[in-house]
This record gives C-alpha cells, sequence and structure tokens, in this order.
C-alpha cells in the first residue's frame, strides 16, 4: 500500500516476492539444501500468479541462493563439500617454512597452517624454491598436485591477474595471493596498505627530524608493495619536506645477500661516500633496517641522537636488538588468517573471483626513534 493507492496482491512486483522468498531463505525458514515448496503452492502462498513466482526463482538462483532442479524441484543452495575434504596448498619460495628464521613469510605461513588446522582443512606445503618465481614452473607444479588440492595460496604475489585467470578459468583451481601484485589488481588477494603505512611512517618523524631522510630498498619479489611503502613514505615527506629525501636502492643480485647483510651493505656503501649518516633511514624489511643501524653503531654514532631507523614488518627482531627499532607492525596472521577466510568464502559461494581485502598496519614504538 502507498499512500491512497491499494495495490493487488496479484499484481505485486517480482522483487517483493524475490526479496521475501530470499529473507526467509537467510533467516533459516528454508535450510541448506531443503526443497521449496512447489511453484503452484508458492503462488498460492504468497497470493500472486505462478508466473511471478518463477521470474522471482530465476533471480534467487542468480544469487546463489536457491538451485533448480527439473526433475526434483527447487532447492536451497547448499555449498559444495567437495573442495573441504581436500587440501589447501600454501606456496612459498623458502626452503624452509618453520624453520627458526625470524622472517614475514615464515610468520604468515604458519598462521595459515595452524588456521587451517582449526579449520580441520589439510594444509599442503608446496616448495617451489628451485622453481622461484617463474610462474610456468609453478603452474607446473600446481597441476602435479591438482587432484589433492581444493585450492592454493601464495605467500608472495608477482603473477599478474590475466594469467592467473587464464589459469584459474581453466582448471578451476582457486587462487589466493598474499601481497597485491600490482596496482590494478581486484579480486584474490589479501594485502596492507603499503601506501598507508609508508605515510604513517613518515608522519611519526616528520615533525621531530630536520632531515635528510634516506629509504633503503632491496629488489625482491614483491616489488609492488616495496614501491609502493617507498612512494607513500616519499609522498608525506614531500609534502612538508620536499627538499629533504634521499632515496638509495641497491641490487640484490637476486637475493644472494641475506636482508641483515643487505642493510650492512647499504649504510657501508653511504658512510664510505658521507661524513655522517642521515638522520632517518627508513628500511624496506625489519632486517634491512637492523643491519644498517648495526654498521652506524660500529661506526661510532648514537641512536636514535644522530641517526633514527624504522623498520616495516614487525618481526621479533626488532623487539630484541638493541636499541629495540621501531617499525610499522604488519598484521601477519591476519593476514595469513584473512587469506584462508577468502578462499573458504570462494567456496562457500562457488565463484572463482572474490574482491581482495587490504588490512591496515600498526605503529610499533622502539628506541631507534627519539
Amino acid at each position: 500500500m502507498s499512500g491512497n493507492t491499494i495495490e493487488s496482491p496479484k499484481h505485486r512486483p517480482v522483487q517483493h516476492v524475490t526479496a521475501c522468498l530470499g529473507d526467509q531463505i537467510r533467516d533459516g525458514d528454508f535450510q541448506p539444501g531443503q526443497r521449496l515448496p512447489s511453484i503452484r503452492q508458492l503462488s498460492k502462498d504468497m497470493g500472486v500468479s505462478p508466473n511471478t513466482i518463477t521470474a522471482a526463482l530465476g533471480i534467487l538462483e542468480s544469487q546463489r541462493l536457491i538451485k533448480r532442479d527439473q526433475r526434483r524441484g527447487v532447492f536451497v543452495h547448499q555449498p559444495s563439500q567437495r573442495r573441504r575434504k581436500k587440501a589447501i596448498a600454501l606456496l612459498t619460495p623458502k626452503a624452509e617454512y618453520f624453520s627458526t628464521s625470524d622472517d614475514w613469510s615464515s610468520h604468515v605461513t604458519l598462521s595459515m597452517f595452524q588456521y587451517l588446522n582449526s579449520k580441520k582443512i589439510q594444509p599442503m606445503v608446496l616448495n617451489c624454491q628451485n622453481q622461484g618465481p617463474d610462474w610456468d614452473l609453478v603452474k607446473a607444479l600446481i597441476i602435479e598436485h591438482r587432484e589433492q588440492l581444493g585450492g592454493v595460496i601464495f605467500c608472495w604475489a608477482n603473477v599478474e591477474d590475466q594469467p592467473l585467470h587464464d589459469f584459474i578459468q581453466e582448471y578451476e583451481i582457486p587462487i589466493v595471493q598474499i601481497g597485491m601484485p600490482h596496482r590494478q589488481s581486484r579480486y584474490n588477494f589479501v594485502a596492507v596498505d603499503y601506501f598507508g603505512a609508508g605515510r604513517k611512517a613518515a608522519s611519526h618523524v616528520l615533525d621531530r627530524l630536520p632531515g635528510p631522510f634516506m629509504t633503503i630498498s632491496e629488489k625482491c619479489s614483491h616489488d609492488f608493495p616495496r614501491r609502493q611503502l617507498i612512494a607513500g613514505f616519499q609522498d608525506r615527506l614531500l609534502e612538508e619536506r620536499p627538499g629533504c629525501l634521499e632515496f638509495v636502492s641497491l641490487d640484490n643480485d637476486a637475493g644472494k645477500l641475506p636482508p641483515l647483510q643487505m642493510g650492512r651493505e647499504f649504510m657501508t656503501q653511504y658512510l664510505a661516500q658521507h661524513s655522517t649518516p642521515p638522520r632517518c633511514v627508513f628500511g624496506i624489511g625489519d632486517l634491512t633496517a637492523i643491519g644498517a643501524m648495526q654498521v652506524c653503531l660500529e661506526k661510532g654514532f648514537k641512536v636514535p641522537e644522530d641517526v633514527c631507523f624504522i623498520g616495516s614488518t614487525g618481526l621479533n627482531a626488532s623487539q630484541v636488538c638493541s636499541p629495540t627499532l621501531a617499525h610499522l607492525r604488519q598484521p601477519m596472521d591476519e593476514l595469513g588468517h584473512a587469506a584462508v577466510d577468502l578462499m573458504l568464502d570462494i567456496y562457500d559461494q562457488e565463484e572463482l573471483w572474490l574482491p581482495g581485502r587490504v588490512l591496515p598496519v600498526q605503529w610499533g614504538d622502539g628506541q631507534s626513534v627519539s
């Protein structure tokens, strides 16, 4: 009823019937797998024509709330359990996931492993150390184990959307990436707000320190996140201090040097050309920042009086080094859990593609920033 106009029940719009049936399904009046009343019975119960019911059922089917079987009738959609009975593969280029090494991927992988066990889903570790980031070789590794897999979670993100899309469509194996491959990525990833994180780091030192500021970074497979951290840091500083930023990047020679040694190499090269360190160093990775800090301390510079350091991960090492490292605390456990949850949503909604999820970062205080 609207105003003084009375609408006949037989002329209720399809949208109204769709909404009523949809609410009943969502509220549990009809359970997953339950057969709905016949079209004739629904027509009688709701006081509308059979054609209206048929049209409404078509919409509900497109929304994956029901499934129609020409011989058996109409049933409330029940997510398939087929994939949940298979393993979810955790793919990373690291040789050993659960070693004592304090690194980002070990934390995230362990959180996924534990979370999958709590969900009673079998995790499978696929080691692609020898394959590295070569997509063709990684693809072959997944195909080799495809019969055992319900889905795959990448602990590194360097496969662009199109080849990944083509592979998922062809083999119908859901893949979720931890990390955002590039700016245009929209689906099947979980990541942190890398650009916002870089700005957050700069905001914590902008009003305290006169500069110059320096970012140090190695080249790595997580190229997009690395560049976004640096860009966010620089963007915030350039708003206020356009003349005090210095950027140094050193090629890590395909990862042959570990991050701690890379940080030492960065700062050693810098101090060979300058008499004093920059006033603040933002290291992409905690261990890179710690390595650079060690060199400054060995050269007799005081931290934070002479130079401040910021890390970008929040590893255990940031709190056990001396002085402790101020850092961006990436939500490593939450990233692992979010990747698993996204994969299970893909299962339950029976979709191969769902929108990505971006998590915020927190600031972690440390003695390395005054």
